[in-house]
C-alpha cells in the first residue's frame, strides 16, 4: 500500500468510526471472512437481481467485477423513505478501482431502491473524458447512463472517499469525492426521475450491453440522514433553512403532468409550505410540487416557504404557462433499410435496424419518410458531412406536409474498415426530429469470421437426434440450457485474434471472449450454453462455454431472435436473422452447399444431424476439398397438357437432390433427393401455374 493509500485509508477510517457514533441507516466494515457476501455477512445482504455469479468479501473488503453478475442490497434501518418524508439519504464509502470500466459508457455499480424493483441515485464508473489511464464517476437519478459527471480524474489502485447524496422527494442525486464540507465541488443528476419509497442501498456487478462496471472494491459502508452522519467530523452549527434551487419557471401544453421542486439546506427537519398566486396549497408539504392534466387555470405564480425550529425563508415565483393551443411538435420520422446483393444470407434483406453491417459488393438503400404533425411543411436534411463516393442522397419530395429522402451506400474494398454514422434531420419552420444510423464496413480479416451453425432448440428427450448434440460422455441434466451452440469460423488465411469480441442476443450480451483468444486459419470455435465449470474438449477445434450471465445462450426458439458478433470496439461484424419457423426439430441448421449459402436443417446437407466444430459432412474444415462435381445445365422444359418438368443432363449411377426457394438469394428447402437415372436424362415434374409466384431451382450432387 503507497503513501496515498495509506493517507486515504486513515481518513477513511476516521470517519467511519465517527460515524459509528451518529445515527446511522446502515455501516459496513465487510469484516468477514472471504466469501460470498450474502453468505458470510448473514442476512444483512440479499441477491435482488442479476446472474448467480456471487458478490465476494475479499480481505475485509466488498468486491465488484463486471466478469460477473449479482445485484445485492441491505435494508435501512426505519425503511421505508417515501417522497413524503422530507429527507435526504446520504451513503459514503471507500472505493478503490482496480481495472478499467469496459464499454464506451461505463456501468453504474451502486443505487438506492424500493421494496421491488425501482433503482434511484446511480452512480457510474466510465473512461469517457478521462486522460489514458484515469477514470471518472457520474450520477444519475434513473437514467441508464450518467447525466452529470463529476470532474475529477482519478487513479487505479487509490483509494478515494465516495459521498452519494439521494433527495426522496425529489429523487435529485449529487456525487461528491474525498468532501471536506457539503459544499465542496460535486456532480448532481441532470435528468428527471419519480420518487420512490427507498428500502435499501444496493450494489451491482455487470457488463450489460457490454458497458461495464470495471473491477473495484468498496469498504468502511455508511449510510445516514445528514453529510455529517457519513462524513463524521463536528457537527454542522445550526442553521437557518437556505434554498440551494429554487423551483423552475416552466411552459407546458395542457393535459401535462408538472412537477415543481426545491432543494434547500438547513438544520434537519425542514418543512415545506406551496403557495398558488400567495395562496396556500392544502396539503402541498413536500419538497416536490405534482399538478396532474394542467389546465389553463393552472397557469400563474407557485413558490415554497421552508422552515425549521430557527426560521423560514421564501422561493422566488416561479411560473407556469399551460398553452391551450398545442406546442409545435416535430414531424413524425420513419424509414426502412433494403439490403441488396447480400454476399451471404442472414441479415433481413428489409429491416428498420438503425445499425448495418455492410460487405463490398452489398449495397444498402434507406428510405425516409417524414410527416408534419402540426400543419406545418416539412422537408428531410442530411446532416452528415464528407461522405465517401459510393454514398448518395437525395431529397425526393418535400415542402409539403410529407417528405421523402432516399440514402443509398455500396462499398468498396477501399472502405474495408469504414465506419459511417449517418443523421438525417425532419425539420419544418418550428421544430425539427433527428434519425441517425451507423454503418460499418468490417475489415477484410474481419469478414473472415463466418457463423456456420447453430441450435436453438435442443432436446430434453434422449430418443431425438438433436439430444445431447456436443457429444458429451455423460449428457447434461439441463439439455435445454447447456446444449444450445454456434459454430463459428475462421475461412481467413491467417490467424484471427478475437480478444475483446462479443456475441449478442435481441436482448443482451451472451459472450465475450476473453484476451489471447484465437482461431487458427480454417479453424472453428463453437460457443455453448455451459456449464461455465465444465469446459468441453474438442477433437481439432476450439470451445467456449458462453461467458455472460446464468442463462447460457439462451437463444430463442419462437418469435424472431437475431445473433451479433462484434470486433472489440463494439462494431458489427455480422448479424444473423431467423424465426422459429425456420429451426428444424430434427437438426440443427448449417449453411450449405458453402460458406455463403443460406441456413438449411443439417440433416437435408447430409446423414448427420448436427456436427459442432466440423462441416456439414463432418470433417474438419482444413479438410481438402473434393473436386466438384459437373453437372448439366438445369433446364425448365414445358409438356403438353400444361405439365412441366426440370431436366438436366445427369451422370448414370449417380444420385441428386433438387431445391427451391422464393428469392434467388434463398433460403433454399429441398424437395427431392436420391434422384438416380440410367440413361443420362435427369427429370422432376414440377407444378407451374398462371398463379405460380416466381420460383428458382438448384441442383446439387448428392
Amino acid at each position: 500500500m503507497n503513501l496515498r493509500q495509506r493517507l486515504c485509508f486513515m481518513v477513511g477510517l476516521g470517519r467511519f468510526l465517527a460515524a459509528a457514533q451518529a445515527d446511522v441507516l446502515l455501516e459496513d466494515g465487510f469484516d468477514y471472512t472471504d466469501g460470498p457476501v450474502t453468505a458470510v455477512a448473514g442476512e444483512r445482504w440479499r441477491h435482488h437481481s442479476g446472474g448467480t455469479e456471487d458478490m465476494r468479501v475479499v480481505l475485509g473488503a466488498l468486491h465488484l467485477a463486471q466478469k460477473c453478475s449479482e445485484d445485492v442490497n441491505a435494508l435501512l434501518a426505519g425503511q421505508p423513505y417515501g417522497p413524503d418524508s422530507s429527507v435526504a439519504l446520504y451513503a459514503r464509502w471507500m472505493l478503490q478501482m482496480e481495472q478499467p470500466p469496459a464499454g464506451a459508457s461505463g456501468g453504474y455499480f451502486a443505487h438506492f431502491k424500493d421494496a421491488a424493483n425501482g433503482f434511484r441515485g446511480r452512480i457510474f464508473a466510465t473512461t469517457n473524458g478521462a486522460a489514458a489511464g484515469k477514470y471518472r464517476l457520474g450520477v444519475s437519478a434513473s437514467a441508464g447512463a450518467a447525466s452529470a459527471m463529476h470532474p475529477r480524474e482519478l487513479d487505479f489502485q487509490i483509494s478515494y472517499c465516495v459521498v452519494l447524496r439521494y433527495d426522496v422527494g425529489t429523487a435529485q442525486t449529487s456525487l461528491w469525492i474525498d468532501p471536506e464540507t457539503e459544499e465542496d465541488v460535486h456532480a448532481s443528476s441532470g435528468d428527471d426521475a419519480s420518487p420512490l419509497a427507498i428500502t435499501a442501498l444496493a450494489f451491482r456487478q455487470s457488463l450489460s450491453g457490454g458497458n461495464g462496471i470495471g473491477t473495484l472494491s468498496i469498504d468502511d459502508l455508511v449510510v445516514g440522514q445528514s453529510f455529517h452522519d457519513v462524513t463524521g467530523g463536528e457537527p454542522p452549527e445550526p442553521a437557518v433553512p437556505e434554498i440551494l434551487i429554487p423551483p423552475c419557471s416552466q411552459s407546458v401544453a395542457a393535459g401535462t403532468t408538472v412537477r415543481f421542486s426545491v432543494v434547500a439546506r438547513g438544520t434537519e427537519p425542514l418543512a415545506f409550505q406551496w403557495y398558488f398566486q400567495s395562496t396556500l396549497i392544502s396539503g402541498a408539504t413536500n419538497a416536490s410540487l405534482t399538478l396532474e392534466s394542467v389546465g389553463s387555470e393552472h397557469s400563474g405564480i407557485y413558490s415554497v416557504t421552508v422552515s425549521n425550529s430557527l426560521g423560514t425563508v421564501d422561493s422566488p415565483g416561479a411560473s407556469l404557462t399551460v398553452e391551450i393551443e398545442p406546442i409545435a411538435s416535430p414531424p413524425d420520422l420513419s424509414f426502412t433499410n433494403l439490403l441488396n446483393q447480400l454476399v451471404r444470407p442472414g441479415d433481413l434483406g428489409t429491416n428498420r435496424f438503425t445499425e448495418i453491417s455492410l460487405h463490398p459488393g452489398e449495397e444498402l438503400t434507406v428510405q425516409v419518410y417524414a410527416q408534419s404533425t402540426d400543419r406545418q411543411p416539412c422537408g428531410l436534411r442530411l446532416l452528415t458531412e464528407d461522405l465517401p463516393a459510393s454514398a448518395t442522397w437525395e431529397s425526393l419530395q418535400g415542402g409539403g406536409l410529407e417528405a421523402v429522402g432516399r440514402f443509398r451506400y455500396a462499398p468498396t474494398r477501399e472502405d474495408f474498415g469504414r465506419q459511417l454514422f449517418i443523421k438525417i434531420a425532419a425539420e419544418t419552420p418550428l421544430a425539427s426530429r433527428e434519425l441517425m444510423w451507423t454503418l460499418y464496413v468490417p475489415t477484410e480479416t474481419e469478414q473472415a469470421l463466418i457463423l456456420t451453425e447453430f441450435l436453438a432448440n435442443p432436446s430434453t428427450d434422449a430418443s431425438s437426434p438433436r439430444y445431447n448434440p456436443l457429444g458429451r460422455p455423460i449428457p447434461s441434466q439441463r439439455p435445454a440450457l447447456e446444449d444450445e451452440y454456434l459454430e463459428w469460423v475462421n475461412f481467413g488465411g491467417a490467424e484471427l485474434d478475437v480478444s475483446g469480441w462479443t456475441i449478442e442476443d435481441a436482448q443482451q450480451l451472451r459472450h465475450l471472449f476473453p484476451s489471447e483468444s484465437r482461431i487458427p486459419p480454417l479453424g472453428a470455435i463453437v460457443i455453448y450454453g455451459g456449464p461455465k465449470a465444465e469446459p468441453l474438449t474438442g477433437d481439432g477445434f476450439l470451445s467456449r462455454p458462453a461467458s455472460e450471465g446464468a442463462a447460457g445462450l439462451s437463444l430463442n426458439n419462437t418469435g424472431t431472435e437475431w445473433i451479433i458478433l462484434r470486433n472489440a470496439n463494439h462494431q458489427l461484424i455480422a448479424r444473423m436473422v431467423y424465426t422459429d419457423n425456420d429451426l428444424s426439430s430434427e437438426s440443427s441448421l448449417c449453411r450449405w452447399p458453402a460458406r455463403d449459402g443460406a441456413f438449411i436443417p443439417h440433416h437435408q446437407a447430409g446423414p448427420l444431424v448436427a456436427s459442432p466444430g466440423r462441416t456439414a459432412e463432418g470433417k474438419g474444415f482444413d479438410a481438402e476439398e473434393p473436386e466438384p462435381v459437373a453437372i448439366g445445365k438445369l433446364r425448365i422444359e414445358r409438356l403438353g397438357g400444361g405439365s412441366w418438368q426440370l431436366a438436366w443432363d445427369a451422370v448414370p449411377g449417380r444420385q441428386y437432390s433438387v431445391w427451391a426457394a422464393d428469392q434467388i438469394a434463398g433460403p433454399y428447402r429441398e424437395v427431392a433427393r436420391e434422384l438416380g437415372f440410367g440413361d443420362g436424362d435427369g427429370r422432376l415434374p414440377i407444378s407451374l401455374g398462371p398463379e405460380t409466384p416466381a420460383v428458382y431451382y438448384r441442383l446439387s450432387a448428392p
